[in-house]
């Protein structure tokens, strides 16, 4: 992850906690597992790295669907959510 990616990330994140898509305790998860470095992310094991490039894709879909006047945004199940931590 380069360091643009990294604050897309980061912001989407706090984003999706605002939308109601994450809530604020998983939104702070996945602070944790991106640090505050794209260092640290870049440091995670393989299955960290997936679980968040996963759901980068999903609040990138989340963004676009809304961009595009989707009025229901996708919520993220708490149980997807938990099965990837």
């Amino acid at each position: 992850m380069d360091l643009a990616e990294y604050a897309k990330f980061q912001n989407l994140k706090s984003l999706a906690v605002a939308q109601g898509l994450l809530t604020p305790e998983e939104a702070q998860s996945v602070y944790l597992c991106l640090g505050e470095s794209v260092q640290t992310f870049n440091d995670q094991p393989v299955h960290v790295k997936s679980v968040l490039t996963s759901l980068f894709a999903e609040l990138l879909t989340a963004q676009i669907q809304q961009r595009g006047g989707e009025k229901n945004g996708r919520r993220i199940s708490r149980q997807a959510y938990a099965a990837r931590v």
